[in-house]
């Protein structure tokens, strides 16, 4: 009798063991689930190839030793360098390795407080904040930056601030974007005064924010880089009718179902959030609604937030992680064709006519495909770098975009001679009307318009 109650009771923890078994395999089995669709969807989805266009083009004129832009050099090096590697499956795979580094790193800062399937809520949180994005040239590279730095400002220690220190210079090299290091880590560092925290842990949450302020002064643009870096953001108002900024534009799928479940989650959740958590989310929120772009990076500070927060029940947060797969997949494919029908095939027959052409684009970014193109006769008259445009430029082109009373006068005095227009604008129309412009070529998306008695095809 005595063998069989030490028997019986020595099978009971086995016993209960084995739910809590199985239920971690389930939970390691969605992440690896959510890890294969983020990587499928570079794979598989179209490039934001403006962006990967420029960014190649300047690494390839550094790599040359011609003159360069002064932001974002490091960034443009090393895309030239994997690109002439290994080509365009190279950059996709390496931009795929970025985004997954970035969402694993969310998930260790969330697990450290919260455990392993907390994680992976906050990963799957921050993958749905980063829904249509999930591609190359999509800013995936800045929000590993974003979610290392948060991961070594946690830390609160001498070692964790200067790993951020250092992550921010080679972040402000990398891209623009860097410029988010230090108010980031000032708004973690208020976070930790307003959270009560004292001595070296305080001192060292704003030691760190120092070292962010000062890498801004450590890059080729030195003490002009938060001015350029800050129009390379994009959050000036400026900016609103030549480039889209607005989250339903620039992410909708993110704006809908990410952005939403950070609000609703702060709202229920909200009174159990660490007060040093607080600052860096309103940051991150207000950067949001400011630039869609920067969707991904609320994800990076909501989602081990939230997740620490809400202390969910382990089948949800599974549920949540499939769901983020699921969603990711099916984003990727439809972003896929909706840029199918981009018009860089016309770009390319322009710069391969061997005649001038001074080509104004709306929208303006297809032009960053025809200054990546480096072909002699082919000048755009502005492309996706905004920040380096004078205020006096950007207006001329809102005005000829928007046909704006006296917009031909602006047409001359720029002396652009070639239009390559979306087909439902106006300004299509009125050029298709106009006798002095004559249409050489169209596919189903835009239209090519050169002056009258100009090229002909």
């Amino acid at each position: 009798m005595i063998g069989v109650g030490v028997g019986r009771d020595a099978g009971r923890p086995q016993t209960r063991e084995r739910p809590e078994l199985a239920a971690s395999a389930v939970a390691w089995a969605s992440a690896l689930g959510l890890a294969v669709a983020v990587a499928f969807s570079f794979v598989t989805a179209n490039p934001n190839l403006p962006h990967v266009a420029l960014t190649l083009w300047l690494g390839r004129r550094l790599l040359g030793g011609a003159p360069a832009d002064l932001l974002g050099r490091l960034g443009g090096v090393v895309a030239a360098l994997v690109e002439r590697a290994g080509g365009e499956p190279a950059l996709a795979l390496a931009t795929a390795f970025a985004a997954l580094a970035a969402f694993a790193l969310i998930a260790v800062r969330a697990s450290r407080v919260a455990g392993n399937v907390a994680g992976f809520a906050a990963a799957a949180l921050a993958v749905l904040c980063s829904l249509d994005l999930l591609r190359p040239g999509g800013g995936m590279t800045n929000l590993a930056f974003a979610a290392a730095l948060m991961l070594a400002l946690d830390a609160r220690t001498l070692l964790g601030a200067g790993l951020a220190a250092l992550l921010a210079v080679v972040w402000c090299n990398a891209a623009p974007e860097g410029l988010l290091a230090a108010p980031l880590a000032a708004a973690w560092a208020f976070g930790s005064t307003l959270e009560g925290a004292r001595g070296a842990r305080l001192r060292e949450a704003w030691l760190g924010a120092a070292g962010c302020a000062l890498a801004t002064l450590a890059t080729p643009a030195g003490a002009a880089f938060p001015k350029l870096a800050y129009e390379a953001l994009r959050l000036d108002r400026d900016l609103v009718a030549l480039v889209p900024v607005h989250p339903v534009d620039v992410a909708p799928a993110a704006y809908r179902v990410g952005f939403t479940l950070v609000v609703l989650g702060a709202l229920a959740f909200g009174a159990r959030l660490r007060r040093a958590e607080l600052p860096p989310l309103g940051f991150a929120l207000l950067l949001a609604l400011a630039n869609g772009a920067f969707l991904p990076l609320l994800g990076a500070v909501a989602g081990p937030a939230l997740a620490c927060a809400a202390r969910l029940p382990r089948a949800f947060c599974v549920a949540l992680v499939s769901a983020a797969a699921c969603a990711a997949v099916g984003v990727s494919l439809e972003t896929d064709r909706a840029n199918a029908g981009q018009p860089y095939e016309l770009v390319a027959q322009l710069a391969a006519d061997g005649t001038s052409h001074r080509l104004f684009c709306e929208p303006l970014e297809w032009c960053s495909v025809a200054t990546a193109a480096a072909a002699p006769g082919l000048r755009p008259f502005m492309d996706g770098r905004v920040a380096e445009d004078p205020p006096a430029l950007r207006k001329m082109q809102r005005a000829i975009g928007r046909v704006n009373a006296g917009w031909r006068a602006e047409v001359s005095r720029a002396r652009i001679d070639t239009f390559l227009v979306t087909r439902n604008e106006a300004l299509a129309t009125l050029l298709g009307l106009d006798p002095h412009w004559r249409r050489i070529a169209s596919d189903e998306r835009a239209l090519v318009f050169v002056r009258a008695g100009g090229t002909k095809r």
